[in-house]
């Protein structure tokens, strides 16, 4: 009996020492918490020291525009010791040519304003200027990350908004109405990427830390069509960018995902050629989005199965971060979205203690 339960316990410590976050331990696990920067200095401060006493050590951050308010964030994180994953929109006005106009609203689509109508030498001179305060400041930062969603409409005024919207693939790349304006608006996009790294590689502060491309969506074909959205399928978008030159100045590739349905094991599969791949340069993926719904409004939250679901897509994931194809899992979100969130009445949800365990 003494000799059985000495096995058991040895191979009770030999599973729990390879769970998958075990197997992935460099693995950067993380949560949103976007536009922080549209709150009150002492409402920000709250919700990072909230994040942090519940467990949160990296949250994916955002600056937006050049200014004062978004490095008054960063020193809240800094002080607050909190690591950030921090995503620089490149589309602000301040980078973007004199009298560039934004595609108008339509639909559910908000005005956005157009990559291609970026003016490179503006971007260099404001961001410069970001940057030089953001050396100053040192936060804490586990990556870099420009941009958001360039492959779909919500995010990029050189794609179509009309009333039924369309994925683009190799097949079909060449039908895209504007096609020659988006592609400009890739040549900038990597041109600003090229900036930043020569900015970042300047300096002492930061220099090691890795430069991750706009999270790349992953549209369904039933959602363009329904919403009236256009977008590019994730593998030609990123295609296109290798061929720019984006594995030059890129340490990671940031992707967005959101599976769903039976299926949801292949579908992350099925992503996971686009990471840590010859085509790629071995570069991993940072999977800067991913999140499951739970449009339950009750409190409190009945959360359950969604936490269930979570921790087997999370090991999924895991999987391929043991392999060294996924670098970084970011859930969305802490408290901003209704379905998403995984702060509710006033509490960590279980599907919370799933991702911050």
């Amino acid at each position: 009996m003494g000799q059985r339960l000495f096995l058991f316990l040895i191979a009770a410590v030999f599973l729990l020492a390879n769970t998958p976050r075990s197997l992935a331990r460099d693995a950067i696990m993380g949560v949103n918490r976007v536009n922080l920067n549209q709150l009150p200095p002492a409402e920000r401060e709250r919700i990072i020291r909230q994040m942090v006493e519940n467990g949160v050590k990296v949250a994916r951050l955002n600056i937006v525009r050049p200014t004062e308010t978004g490095l008054e964030t960063l020193r809240i994180a800094r002080d607050n010791g909190l690591t950030i994953i921090l995503n620089f929109g490149v589309l602000a006005p301040e980078y973007l040519r004199q009298g560039a106009t934004d595609r108008a609203a339509a639909r559910r689509f908000t005005a956005r304003p157009r990559l291609s109508d970026v003016d490179t030498a503006r971007f260099e001179e404001r961001f410069a200027w970001l940057w030089r305060r953001i050396e100053e400041i040192k936060p804490d930062l586990a990556a870099i990350e420009f941009s958001n969603e360039l492959n779909w409409a919500d995010f990029n005024g050189d794609l179509a908004v009309g009333e039924r919207g369309r994925v683009f693939d190799r097949a079909t790349m060449a039908t895209m109405p504007n096609a020659e304006a988006f592609g400009r608006g890739l040549d900038n996009y990597v041109e600003v990427l090229k900036i930043a790294r020569r900015l970042r590689d300047a300096g002492t502060a930061f220099r090691s830390v890795p430069i991750v491309s706009a999270g790349t969506a992953d549209i369904p074909q039933r959602w363009a069509e329904r919403s009236g959205g256009d977008a590019v399928e994730a593998s030609v978008f990123l295609a296109a960018l290798r061929q720019r030159g984006l594995l030059d100045v890129v340490d990671g590739i940031g992707l967005h995902l959101y599976p769903e349905g039976a299926g949801w094991q292949e579908h992350i599969r099925q992503a996971m050629t686009l990471c840590g791949t010859v085509e790629t340069g071995g570069r991993p993926c940072w999977i800067t989005e991913w999140g499951v719904p739970n449009v339950s409004t009750t409190c409190p939250v009945d959360d359950t199965r969604r936490a269930d679901l979570v921790q087997r897509m999370e090991t999924e994931f895991l999987g391929f971060a043991a392999m060294g194809r996924v670098k970084a899992l970011v859930y969305y979100d802490w408290d901003t979205h209704r379905s998403f969130s995984i702060w509710r009445c006033n509490g960590l949800t279980p599907t919370g203690r799933v991702v911050l365990d």
